[in-house]
């Protein structure tokens, strides 16, 4: 894919039945690999109709809301108070 294995981001991987989610960390001293498996329901992932290329970039919280079953196309951002601007 082009990526740097070793630089420190997570890598998510979902099975085409969106039911099994596989996030591979490097830290230190090695890989990290985290398994999750649904008994009901899907992750919902973004729309990858927007991004056609087979790596999306997401947030932290993008990412736990994937996680925690949230749909992340359908949240809305309440603006904040910024430093810059």
């Amino acid at each position: 894919m082009g990526m740097q294995p070793l630089s420190g981001n997570l890598f998510v991987f979902v099975n085409r039945d969106c039911t099994r989610m596989k996030i591979l960390h490097w830290d230190r001293n090695g890989f990290w690999l985290f398994c999750k498996r649904l008994e009901q329901g899907c992750f919902q992932q973004p729309s990858f109709a927007q991004h056609p290329q087979p790596d999306l970039s997401l947030t932290y919280d993008q990412l736990l809301l994937m996680i925690e079953g949230i749909d992340i196309s359908s949240i809305r951002y309440r603006k904040r108070f910024t430093k810059n601007g």
